[in-house]
């Protein structure tokens, strides 16, 4: 088991079995302990519960059918129904631009392996001297995470904030590229125009003065956080043979944003190609530093996806803690080269809530598989239906 681990994978059931082993006992729990899951695993598996065990020793695991992660949505009030609120734990929420967000809850020790899997994902590039975090401050997050409390009891935090202190393990000296307009919101607050917080962008001085120092004292910069963010400042404060870091700067991003929407900001959709480029020209990096993660509110582990030019994409890696797939539409694994539905098997990470099996809205793209049809490499991520990506941004009236 993965016991090199600061947080042990360990599943809910304390136990240290195969994985296959922990996962079929925490779905025939997740069965007993949650009607409702019970009700859907009813409804739509083409099992009987009995044959769990037997369905994944034969390497059938798609055959369980995955819970929707709309049954997360805070307008569906199964979210309630599908945890065990009488834990030790609080809401995890992501926000959308639909403003419909996943309310998961965690306990410690969910959160702690959440963490564990973005360390993990993070930790493919070196510990940085400085970054730069093209996101608001971990602190500002964590203040508006108020907004998003159920009134149950229980306490509710913005998963982004979660993410920043995993990301403290790699990433060192950090500075925020977008923080709070206080002046902006007392003058706004005043005429009453006030519809929720606002962001200042890092001057383009200040950048650039981050920059230039990390070159010179040959400091390992690191970049992190939201591409809808970093690409344009980048775009507008460097132009093209500007900077030669080489191996001295690595880039990290995630949450989505290619769409040209996060949150409530709206920008043009982001080339991915052209963004490659610019990096390469602009800061004089190899495309190996340029990193892309992938992940969602109601699973707890983070994919970490490199550039691949056969591909025009980012192709991401599934961790060993969890098996996926790509379901097409005739319910099997899709094979490499076709398209499937992202669905998501684990016995780790969900002490407090049914979170076992859970089918993602994006469809991907299958690169490489196991040789039981789960996914080992996917790309060409895209959204079915509404673009609801959660993120760190719909607390705010944009970034000036």
């Amino acid at each position: 088991m993965y016991t090199d681990k600061k947080v042990s994978y360990i599943s809910d059931t304390g136990k240290e079995d195969s994985f296959d082993e922990c996962l079929a006992e925490n779905l025939e729990r997740q069965i007993y302990e949650f009607p409702a899951y019970a009700a859907f695993f009813s409804k739509f598996a083409p099992i009987d519960k009995n044959e769990i065990q037997n369905v994944i020793e034969n390497g059938d695991l798609y055959l369980i059918p995955p819970l929707p992660a709309e049954y997360f949505k805070k307008s569906n009030d199964l979210f309630r129904e599908l945890s065990k609120l009488e834990k030790e734990g609080r809401w995890n929420v992501s926000s959308s631009t639909s403003g419909d967000p996943s309310y998961v809850y965690r306990t410690p020790l969910d959160e702690e392996v959440m963490k564990q899997s973005y360390i993990d994902a993070f930790s493919l590039f070196p510990k940085t001297d400085e970054t730069i975090v093209f996101s608001p401050p971990e602190s500002f997050i964590k203040k508006a995470s108020q907004r998003f409390s159920l009134g149950d009891g229980k306490d509710a935090i913005l998963q982004a904030a979660i993410i920043h202190e995993a990301s403290k393990e790699i990433y060192n000296n950090m500075y925020y590229a977008a923080r709070p307009d206080y002046l902006a919101m007392i003058i706004k607050k005043m005429l009453g125009t006030l519809k929720g917080p606002i962001l200042k962008r890092m001057s383009k001085d200040e950048f650039r003065m981050i920059l230039d120092d990390a070159l010179v004292d040959k400091k390992i910069l690191g970049f992190g956080a939201s591409v809808i963010l970093l690409y344009p400042m980048v775009l507008e404060y460097t132009e093209p043979g500007d900077y030669d870091f080489h191996d001295n700067l690595y880039i990290t991003t995630g949450a989505g944003g290619w769409s040209g929407r996060k949150g409530t900001l709206r920008g043009e959709p982001i080339d991915k190609k052209k963004y490659i480029r610019d990096m390469e020209e602009r800061l004089g990096i190899p495309v190996e530093h340029i990193m892309d993660v992938y992940a969602f509110t109601e699973n707890f582990a983070a994919y970490r996806g490199l550039w691949d030019e056969e591909y025009g994409d980012f192709v991401f890696e599934v961790p060993d803690n969890v098996k996926a797939y790509a379901i097409n539409d005739k319910g099997r694994p899709a094979k490499a080269g076709e398209y499937g539905v992202f669905a998501v098997y684990s016995p780790y990470g969900h002490e407090g809530f049914a979170g076992a099996a859970i089918k993602q809205n994006d469809k991907v793209m299958v690169v490489e598989t196991n040789e039981d049809g789960s996914l080992r490499r996917f790309t060409h991520i895209e959204r079915i239906g509404k673009d609801g990506r959660g993120c760190a941004f719909e607390m705010s009236t944009g970034v000036r």
